[in-house]
């Protein structure tokens, strides 16, 4: 789109809020996963890393980012996940155990077959971390132990590092020496000697430590000027604090069009500020460009028409894990009708409250209801929002469920249907973290009737991050067309699974 695949991975940076809010989610979910394919296919991945020897920053920038933007808006795909643990398999290859016990980055200058192990790229960098951003979402999947293990260790080498309140993310392999990048300028102010976006990546290694252990040492020292964005709880909304910020992002973006459309001189400068428009829409931030590339946002929306999601102001004074409020205000003259879906929240029961506020004190008084459902990443819930009126949903953990951690998980994608003159041979990918036991495989018609059924035998987890995956095999004698048809795995619903997302793919 001007400046090359690595630069239009920066710019798909854009995309995937959008598709998380529920704006037109297909078409762009669709676009990101094309625009990362034409890595693989122009040969520029190398052993799960970029085929070009370059810097940390743009080794992340060669089709690593854009792989973590499928794997935020299309989570449980099979081949990104796959692509992801290839990925994976190289950081015991890029990082290692140094002379002082700490596992860093080894180099600054790499691609997937080679690095420069010599100074001054013989080093670990703050933006050294961006591009090991897909392999953490394996763990975020599955929990693989051995992934785990690695994140852990490697997370701690950067706490090392830390001392006299500063994080000190320069570091030379061999040694374990540290970079120091701090002079005294003519006021005596202490000032940093590279820019700041040279000291923006510890979060990215940091902030999935603290997720996906449940260990606040990792978080309380990523530096403050990384924590652009973070969920925060304000259960009283500042109405008139939400219409400055909102009146300055406006202004911003209005001074920055003609450089964002047609005069914009290089793709991945084409850039407005989409952190607090997730932050209030999808309670957190699902994706930002080298702020926020593991996801934070603990619903995402879906919409009964196109365009519904531009009638409703949305507001998220509580995001947290196990418990979300929204305060939801329908613009229009007709009903809306959404799909809240649950991304960062703890799986189980949960209690759902909504009612119309009509006081404007963001406390539902008027039609007021209440059910419990499952709800967990993947999964959700409809609500019809009135016209001209603010909703208040309350969504509580009642019971929490099954870890994701402990599921199993068969997922199907469109490039796994195979057709001969024989038949149909379906391939299915075993995702999940323990091993998957006997299942039936089916193909329905457009009506959902069950044409053919097949057995797919037990498949082990991935806990070694190599694929595990086998084909079932459909006769289509007899079938007269197969417009309209899909596959679905277990369509019994047997199976606990970390998501049913994968499960069905259309012919």
């Amino acid at each position: 789109m001007g400046g090359g695949l690595s630069d239009d991975g920066d710019y798909t940076a854009m995309w995937v809020g959008l598709a998380e809010m529920g704006c037109n989610p297909e078409k762009i979910i669709e676009s990101l996963e094309r625009c990362t394919d034409a890595f693989y296919e122009q040969g520029m991945f190398t052993n799960g890393l970029p085929s070009i020897q370059t810097d940390e920053l743009h080794t992340a920038e060669e089709g690593l980012i854009s792989l973590g933007q499928c794997l935020t808006a299309d989570f449980a795909n099979p081949k990104y996940l796959e692509h992801a643990m290839e990925t994976a398999r190289s950081l015991w290859w890029l990082t290692g155990i140094n002379s002082a016990g700490h596992r860093h980055v080894q180099s600054t200058y790499y691609n997937g077959s080679k690095m420069a192990t010599e100074r001054p790229w013989r080093m670990q960098q703050s933006l050294s971390m961006l591009a090991l951003s897909p392999a953490w979402r394996v763990i975020r999947h599955n929990g693989n132990p051995k992934l785990r293990q690695l994140l852990i260790e490697l997370a701690d080498g950067l706490a090392a590092h830390y001392h006299d309140g500063e994080l000190h993310s320069y570091i030379f392999y061999d040694t374990d020496e540290e970079l120091s990048f701090w002079k005294v300028d003519e006021s005596g102010n202490r000032v940093r000697t590279l820019p700041a976006y040279k000291f923006v990546g510890d979060i990215h290694l940091l902030y999935p430590a603290y997720k996906l252990t449940g260990n606040r040492k990792y978080f309380d020292i990523i530096p403050k000027v990384q924590l652009k964005n973070m969920p925060e709880n304000v259960p009283n909304v500042n109405k008139d604090e939400i219409v400055k910020k909102y009146d300055a992002l406006n202004f911003v973006a209005g001074v920055r069009e003609y450089y964002n459309t047609h005069g914009h001189p290089w793709i991945d400068r084409v850039y407005f500020e989409p952190g607090p428009v997730q932050r209030d829409r999808i309670a957190g931030v699902a994706h930002v460009r080298g702020d926020c590339v593991y996801p934070r946002n603990c619903i995402r929306w879906r919409f009964a028409n196109l365009g519904d999601d531009e009638k409703l102001g949305i507001l998220s004074p509580i995001a947290m894990e196990n418990h979300v409020k929204l305060i939801v205000y329908n613009m229009d003259s007709e009903p809306v009708t959404a799909k809240i879906i649950g991304s960062e929240v703890l799986p189980g029961q949960w209690k759902i409250t909504h009612g119309v506020d009509t006081t404007g004190d963001d406390t539902a008084d008027t039609g007021i209801a209440s059910f419990e459902t499952a709800f967990e990443r993947s999964t959700g819930f409809e609500i019809t929002f009135a016209p001209g009126a603010a909703t208040i949903v309350e969504m509580e953990l009642v019971q929490q469920g099954r870890s994701y951690w402990d599921r199993c998980d068969l997922g199907v994608g469109k490039e796994d249907l195979h057709y001969y003159a024989h038949g149909l041979n379906v391939t299915i990918h075993s995702l999940g973290a323990v091993d998957s036991p006997e299942v039936t495989v089916a193909l329905k018609d457009k009506d959902g009737r069950v044409l053919k059924t097949a057995l797919l035998p037990p498949l082990p987890a991935p806990a070694d991050l190599w694929p595990r995956y086998r084909d079932v095999s459909f006769n289509l004698h007899g079938i007269s067309t197969l417009e309209g048809c899909y596959v679905e795995i277990d369509p019994e619903n047997k199976l606990c699974e970390i998501t049913r997302a994968n499960n069905i793919v259309k012919l």
